[in-house]
């Protein structure tokens, strides 16, 4: 299973494009659309077509993150969509250390859908930006609604 063209408008909306570094949540270094810059990265500004290189990339590995952590999870793509963004947001790391994931792997769809809301902190605070986002998550996974809302 691959993301859909809805998530990646989805999540273009919510990522942004800065072609400049910016500090983003948790004061890490970003670029683009929402790339974590790397140690050993030189990326102070970059063009379109290198921010649309780096989120193909991005997006692949949060895919392949995905998909593998979901493994066994009859899920459906709108559904498959929501986890995608969890991880090109989160990281694969968060996702298999997650409630989220193991609901999911027990077959517990709804209850699982209850867990994006809960993930919308930064630094430890409540963040508007990324609690509308998990939201949109929320309506992603149950219903099949990818408006974006602010």
């Amino acid at each position: 299973m691959d993301a859909s063209e809805d998530l990646l408008e989805f999540n273009k909306a919510f990522e942004g494009l800065r072609l400049r570094k910016y500090r983003a949540g948790a004061e890490k270094w970003t670029i683009g659309r929402g790339h974590l810059i790397l140690p050993g990265e030189d990326l102070d500004e970059i063009t379109l077509e290198k921010a649309d290189e780096l989120y193909a990339a991005d997006m692949a590995v949060a895919v392949v993150a995905a998909a593998e952590a979901v493994d066994g999870a009859d899920l459906r793509q709108h559904e498959f969509d929501a986890v995608v963004d969890f991880t090109y947001q989160f990281g694969a790391k968060k996702l298999q250390a997650s409630t989220l994931l193991k609901l999911l792997k027990e077959g517990r769809f709804a209850e699982a859908a209850l867990e994006f809301p809960r993930w919308c902190f930064v630094d430890g605070h409540r963040d508007a930006g990324v609690m509308w986002r998990r939201y949109g998550n929320l309506r992603i996974f149950l219903l099949a609604d990818y408006t974006v809302r602010p």
